[in-house]
């Protein structure tokens, strides 16, 4: 449902709206009263009491679009994000304490709310999930992880945990060595040379730490300003629009209903939002415009002669697929 933009700014009643976006009277009431929509002005009629209630028109598009979502979902952040992201007026607030919500209910699990030093619950977690796995038929272990012995799981867990709760926490190489060690053996891949792999983690690691410790994640999302969460919006949508770019000729064999590319970059922004938030609060901004810098380039080399190569593979195999 589009609306023509030609008479954009132009009022719109609350019956207008509802012949754009179906809604009840009800449902359309408690829509605005819940904020995914503006609540509409009010003025009397002229020549009577009674009052008016009217929208710009412009928010027939915003309507539209959230009557499409609700025929997927009505779980508040698979419907605020995607409307938030497409620059319509909604409250970031409830998104963002989601966020926040879900990262406390992350630390209560495995630090207990231990502050000073949270590996000592850690090491609690990390002993329990070995009891569990050592008893855990291997039949019903994940397949990738079906080798893993219950001291190389809870060697690995621990870093995992270590890294992802303790932004101070320093793995030596040799425990990450271990780690490395054990889950290559499992899966039974190539492994790589363990001098290199650990130096490339430890490289990376404290990074990692500054921006994605839960801690420090949890630290940038709520002292975020208002422009700051404008400016992740921005870089995920500068995202978006980059991958969907690239993969622009596979579009020709799978195209994509709008509304579901609008579900899957809501999805996605559920994660990457917030770590475009912290990259640019913790100061490593410059990572993700140079991340831009070298996709733009690659996009510029897959405009010429790599993309036409590829429109033409692409288009030859749409035409031997049935009907």
């Amino acid at each position: 449902m589009q609306i023509s933009n030609r008479d954009q700014g132009r009022e719109i009643s609350k019956n207008e709206l509802l012949k754009i976006a179906p809604f009840s009277k009800d449902q359309l009431t408690e829509i605005y009263r819940a904020g995914y929509l503006p609540k509409p002005q009010r003025r009397s009629f002229p020549g009577s009491k009674k009052p008016v209630y009217y929208w710009d028109e412009s928010i027939g598009e915003q309507a539209a679009l959230l009557y499409e979502l609700l025929q997927w979902c009505r779980l508040d952040h698979r419907l605020r994000l995607p409307l938030w992201l497409r620059g319509y007026q909604v409250d970031i607030g409830p998104l963002r304490q989601g966020w926040l919500n879900s990262i406390d209910a992350f630390l209560r699990v495995y630090t207990q709310g231990e502050t000073d030093d949270p590996r000592d619950n850690i090491s609690d977690v990390i002993s329990e999930l070995e009891y569990k796995w050592e008893h855990t038929p291997t039949p019903h272990r994940p397949e990738d992880l079906r080798q893993l012995g219950p001291a190389a799981l809870a060697l690995a867990m621990e870093l995992f945990l270590n890294v992802l709760l303790v932004p101070e926490y320093e793995p030596d190489e040799t425990e990450f060595a271990q780690v490395l060690a054990s889950l290559h053996a499992a899966s039974g891949r190539v492994q790589q040379p363990q001098e290199k792999a650990t130096e490339d983690f430890l490289s990376w690691l404290p990074m990692f730490q500054e921006i994605l410790a839960f801690p420090r994640l949890r630290e940038a999302l709520e002292r975020a300003t208002p422009a700051a969460w404008e400016q992740a919006r921005v870089d995920y949508l500068t995202f978006c629009q980059f991958a969907k770019n690239i993969l622009a000729p596979v579009a020709i064999i799978h195209p994509v209903p709008e509304i579901m590319y609008v579900l899957l970059v809501a999805s996605v922004g559920l994660y990457l939002v917030p770590i475009a938030v912290a990259m640019r609060y913790w100061g490593y901004g410059e990572r993700i415009d140079d991340a831009f810098e070298w996709v733009s380039e690659l996009a510029a080399d897959l405009d010429t002669e790599e993309r036409a190569w590829l429109e033409e593979q692409l288009a030859q195999r749409r035409a031997k697929l049935p009907g």
